[in-house]
């Protein structure tokens, strides 16, 4: 996923300062985003890397078997820089 931003601070000083995301839906294989996210990150001075479950993996209702997270998360995290 392709994220860019924008800082943005606001004229009134008791708002602060905004950031800005914009995000572009995947259009690669898995392996292709997460070899890019992982590059892009190298590169920056600073990367977030945000992930998680969904009331689809997570519930009250029924405990989980495991700690990995759905998809191809765990990868992403693993080869993340630093």
């Amino acid at each position: 996923m392709l994220l860019e931003h924008e800082v943005h601070s606001s004229p009134r000083v008791d708002l602060g300062t905004f950031l800005e995301l914009s995000l572009e839906v995947p259009h690669g294989t898995d392996d292709a985003e997460i070899a890019a996210a992982v590059s892009l990150a190298a590169a920056s001075d600073v990367a977030v890397v945000v992930v998680g479950t969904t009331a689809r993996w997570r519930s009250e209702g029924f405990d989980r078997t495991s700690l990995a997270l759905p998809g191809r998360q765990d990868d992403l995290v693993r080869q993340w820089p630093g």
